[in-house]
């Protein structure tokens, strides 16, 4: 029986249209929804199928778990930083 890890290109393929709907058919709508309600979107993004950075850089207010780490690799308060401001996806 065959399996997707025997076609990386195909699973390669299945994964990124995956991440694309989860990007333009929950977050980006959720945010718009909430926009058009006078509220912000707030959402914990990692663990999404998806390409973080554009998750973060989807919603309003990006939020992520406390994580113990060593000083200096900060991701999710940059993440959080660029969405903020901004600095995502031209938002």
């Amino acid at each position: 029986m065959e399996t997707l890890d025997s076609h990386p290109d195909i699973r390669y393929d299945y994964r990124m249209l995956v991440a694309d709907y989860v990007l333009n058919e929950f977050y980006r709508p959720f945010t718009r929804i909430c926009g058009g309600l006078g509220a912000f979107s707030r959402v914990q993004c990692h663990g999404s199928p998806t390409d973080l950075i554009a998750a973060y850089g989807s919603v309003d207010v990006p939020e992520s778990e406390a994580i113990l780490h060593e000083e200096g690799q900060d991701l999710f308060r940059c993440c959080g930083l660029h969405a903020h401001r901004g600095l995502l996806h031209g938002r």
